[in-house]
C-alpha cells in the first residue's frame, strides 16, 4: 500500500511539473496576436487545471506518508507552507488566465492580466523548485 502511494505521489509531482513550464509559455503571450493568445491561454488554463488536480493527489498521498514517516516538525511546517502557497497562487493565477482568455476571445489583449499571470507563474515556479528541494532533503 505504501509503495503504491509513493508511486501516486511521484506521478503527482510529475504532473505538477507543469508549473515549471508555465512561466516560459506565458512569457511569449505578448508576442502573439489575440487569436494566438486565445489558443495559448486555453492550453495554459488546461495545464493549470491538471496541476491543481495533481495538488489534490499530492495533499492526500503526502499527508498519508507524513503520518507513516518520521519527519521533523520544521520540515512538515515548511512543506505545508510551501504547498499551500503553491495551491493559493496557482488558483489566483488560474483566475488571471481566465480574465486574459476572455479578453483574447473578444479580440483584445489584456496586458494587466497577462502580467499578473506571468508574475504568479514565476512565483509558483520558484515555490515548486523549493518544494522539490524540500523533498530531496527531508532530513532538515
Amino acid at each position: 500500500m505504501y509503495t503504491a502511494l509513493v508511486l501516486l505521489h511521484i506521478l503527482g509531482a510529475v504532473a505538477m511539473g507543469i508549473y515549471a513550464v508555465i512561466p516560459f509559455v506565458v512569457n511569449k503571450l505578448k508576442l502573439v496576436s489575440a487569436s494566438g493568445q486565445e489558443g495559448l491561454l486555453l492550453g495554459v488554463h488546461s495545464a493549470n487545471r491538471i496541476a491543481q488536480y495533481a495538488l489534490i493527489a499530492q495533499f492526500l498521498t503526502g499527508g498519508y506518508m507524513i503520518g507513516k514517516g518520521s519527519y521533523s516538525m520544521l520540515w512538515i511546517i515548511l512543506t505545508m507552507v510551501v504547498f499551500l502557497a503553491i495551491a493559493a497562487l496557482g488558483g489566483i493565477m488560474g483566475k488571471q488566465i481566465k480574465v486574459a482568455l476572455q479578453s483574447a476571445k473578444a479580440g483584445q489583449t489584456n496586458t494587466a492580466a497577462i502580467d499578473k499571470t506571468q508574475m504568479f507563474g514565476t512565483l509558483v515556479f520558484i515555490l515548486f523548485i523549493i518544494m522539490v528541494i524540500l523533498m530531496v532533503y527531508r532530513n532538515i
